[in-house]
């Protein structure tokens, strides 16, 4: 009988999250919806996973990433309305659809009190070395040793299934174990980083760069935010197994 039951108290349980979920969502748009945004746009395996704790632990609400991430097919069709009422759900965002082309742009347009985070690596080498390293857990959980191309993303239920397949596709992004692939992802790296620093350039107090490896970037974070600090340093979260410093 118990057996029977366990699904049941997943699904009941998995009920009650959404609602709380919910209710917390309604409960920031009365009260906190004055409150600026933060938007950590560094590029996955950044530390972005990292940050959103760091700010968690600081008493600022983060947004729901399953909810953003079921946003992909608005995303894709350039469909904004959809992600900026999702952005009225808390103070903070990160990962999809926050590291993707064209999102801080119009969130910088929707939002003229927000601040950026841009969270980096030591370099592109070895945020490539930590994304590459993901892929490779991810082709596991597959049956597949690593991914030789978008194909097999296909086989990848995560959202729903397909859903990597439809963004790297819709993007033009490779996958691969081939030279070119990786400098491919190099030049990404370099690009979006740079992309962004121009963005914010002339505007000093808009954006901040961080590096979650670097013990002075977390008090750097707070003065920034105007937090007061609470931690010695940040407590480094989902951290991948190659070894880097941070994730």
């Amino acid at each position: 009988m118990s057996a029977l039951l366990l699904p049941l108290k997943r699904f009941a349980q998995q009920q009650l999250d959404t609602s709380r979920r919910a209710l917390s969502a309604v409960r920031f748009a009365l009260v906190g919806r004055n409150r600026p945004k933060i938007f950590v746009i560094g590029l996955n395996k950044t530390g972005t996973t990292t940050l959103a704790h760091t700010l968690h632990l600081h008493g600022l609400r983060v947004g729901d990433q399953s909810t953003a991430e079921r946003l992909a097919p608005e995303y894709l069709s350039g469909q904004w309305e959809p992600i900026l009422a999702y952005c009225t759900t808390a103070q903070v965002f990160q990962d999809f659809p926050f590291s993707f082309p064209e999102t801080y742009k119009q969130l910088d347009k929707a939002f003229p009190n927000a601040k950026f985070i841009l969270s980096v690596r030591d370099s592109a080498a070895q945020w490539y070395a930590s994304r590459k390293a993901h892929d490779e857990r991810l082709a596991k959980r597959a049956g597949l040793t690593h991914f030789e191309s978008i194909e097999d993303l296909k086989q990848i239920d995560y959202v729903y299934p397909g859903w990597g397949y439809d963004l790297y596709s819709s993007l033009g992004w490779s996958l691969g174990n081939s030279d070119a692939v990786r400098a491919e992802w190099l030049e990404r790296y370099e690009a979006w980083t740079q992309e962004v620093r121009t963005h914010f350039a002339d505007r000093p107090g808009k954006l901040l760069e961080v590096n979650v490896g670097v013990r002075d970037d977390y008090r750097h974070l707070c003065t920034f935010l105007g937090l007061r600090p609470k931690l010695k340093a940040f407590p480094v979260r989902n951290a991948s197994r190659d070894r880097a410093k941070a994730s």
